[in-house]
């Protein structure tokens, strides 16, 4: 795996960047990466991996944009799935030469070990570029009380979280989530806007705040949702 990463870092001039979307199945992942590829990442070359078997396939994206859709579907890509999808990402930067590889990662994929993956395995073949965290909000409670902590290691790993479906709730109920999410990682930036209808140079600048930084964030065993108290709140 070495050798291969290396001769094929000396044939590319620059290294690929890649970014990833995660989130629960469901959440609108895909979405946002059919919107991205229409007003972010036009004129790039592109290739979508997909580890997730979403509501809306990315072969739509592909019909749309023109690029390639490679799905990844044995396993989750950081755990059973890892080895295949270096394999994976090796065989697409020697093939297709893109400019950025989108990573669409399946719900139970944790950003911390991708990234550590990726940095062991791939850090002269391709650039992390950005990470992008995708939550349906109507599902936040029930999320939290399932998998709590799993939730909220990812939201601190992510540098950006695009709400969706924020409109539909309650003023009263959506500031009590948005409260949560800011005791929860205060240091991730969060998209409450209604993403899908946003100007592009809105789009833009909520994508950017997706930058990856240099130092990967901790993750925390203590839940901070079990201690905040939400009255009155009933499942939708």
């Amino acid at each position: 795996m070495t050798q291969n990463t290396t001769s094929m870092s000396m044939d590319c001039k620059k290294p690929i960047k890649i970014d990833i979307v995660c989130g629960f199945r469901g959440s609108g992942k895909t979405t946002l990466i059919k919107r991205m590829a229409e007003e972010i990442w036009e004129g790039e070359n592109i290739v979508f991996l997909q580890n997730e078997s979403g509501h809306e396939k990315l072969s739509r994206v592909s019909e749309s944009s023109g690029c390639q859709v490679i799905e990844v579907q044995k396993g989750c890509i950081c755990c059973t799935g890892a080895q295949l999808m270096i394999q994976t990402i090796l065989e697409v930067v020697k093939e297709y030469q893109p400019d950025r590889i989108i990573l669409e990662a399946a719900e139970t994929a944790r950003i911390g070990s991708l990234r550590s993956m990726l940095s062991q395995e791939m850090e002269d073949t391709y650039q992390l570029d950005h990470v992008l965290y995708v939550c349906n909000i109507k599902n936040y409670h029930i999320k939290m009380l399932i998998s709590g902590n799993y939730f909220e290691n990812e939201l601190r790993q992510a540098p950006v979280i695009f709400l969706n479906h924020m409109n539909e709730l309650e003023k009263e109920e959506g500031d009590k989530i948005l409260k949560s999410l800011k005791e929860i990682s205060p240091e991730s930036t969060t998209v409450k806007e209604d993403w899908k209808i946003m100007k592009p140079e809105e789009l833009r600048a909520a994508y950017e705040n997706g930058k990856i930084a240099s130092v990967d964030r901790k993750e925390n065993r203590k839940s901070v949702y079990a201690k905040i108290n939400y009255k009155g709140y009933r499942s939708r």
